[in-house]
């Protein structure tokens, strides 16, 4: 066995969502490791090594559907890598940006705090995104309401911030292990969408995070493919991405009023 890597960089997709890619980095590279549960991927036994990454099989089917099981790797790194201490969460969408030195992400973002992700794009605020959420049926409108006026009832406050949690650096100290308890907690308590319950936690255990500079789906520091895609080279340039994202998402567009409307129920 070699020795534990400081920084595990680390991804899981499911359910044919997603396209793995390679890393960009050597093929044993042993830093890169994939939970999966193997659709797009070579048929074997895990692990074994694909593309630059370790495959792992993905988190039990107790934890339900596909989206949960890959959500438990996503939240809770320190069951999985309990000897890390660093690991970067990546969405299946990003793999790092070719000849950057990863460590040097935890020496920049975690100076001052032990989480780093991006700011939303388009949002700063749980409670706007939660209407989103409603207005474009992303999840349980009951679970979304019930979770956010109890948020509400505890006094967190808007405009409080919201991560773009397509990459997600931690390092791994007792008061990131129970903000990550934490945070699963609440995803399994009201919505999957994890953004909603992200900034109240923080805020609960009054932990801040560091917003990494840029935009979550163009970063010089990370390279963006589309959900099912395999590349961005054909027809879908940096303008594109920016266009797409620096609005709602090109899936879910609705009127600004279908929003505010969500926002005053919400809150009612």
């Amino acid at each position: 066995m070699g020795e534990t890597p400081a920084l595990t960089v680390y991804t899981a997709i499911g359910g044919g969502y997603d396209i793995l890619r390679h890393t960009g980095r050597a093929p044993d590279d042993p830093r890169f490791i994939c939970f999966s549960d193997a659709a797009y991927l070579p048929w074997k036994t895990p692990p074994y090594r694909y593309l630059g990454w370790e495959i792992r099989p993905l988190a039990p089917e107790h934890f339900g559907s596909w989206r949960m099981r890959a959500k438990a790797h996503q939240v809770m790194p320190h069951w999985y890598f309990p000897d890390a201490e660093y690991s970067l969460y990546l969405d299946g969408t990003h793999v790092p940006a070719a000849g950057y030195r990863l460590e040097r992400l935890s020496e920049v973002f975690l100076r001052d705090t032990d989480l780093a992700t991006f700011s939303h794009p388009h949002r700063a605020c749980a409670y706007l995104e939660a209407a989103a959420c409603l207005a474009t049926e992303r999840d349980d409108p009951v679970r979304i309401r019930e979770q956010m006026r109890r948020y509400r009832d505890e006094g967190f406050p808007r405009d409080h911030g919201l991560p773009g949690i397509t990459v997600l650096l931690r390092r791994h100290t007792p008061a990131v292990r129970a903000f990550n308890e934490r945070w699963w907690d609440e995803i399994q308590r009201g919505s999957s969408r994890d953004q909603l319950s992200f900034s109240y936690v923080a805020w609960k255990l009054g932990m801040a995070w560091t917003p990494i500079p840029g935009h979550c789906y163009y970063s010089s520091l990370f390279t963006y493919v589309p959900h099912g895609e395999l590349t961005c080279e054909e027809g879908i340039g940096t303008g594109d991405v920016i266009r797409e994202y620096d609005g709602r998402p090109r899936e879910s567009v609705v009127l600004d009023r279908d929003v505010a409307d969500a926002l005053a129920d919400l809150l009612a």
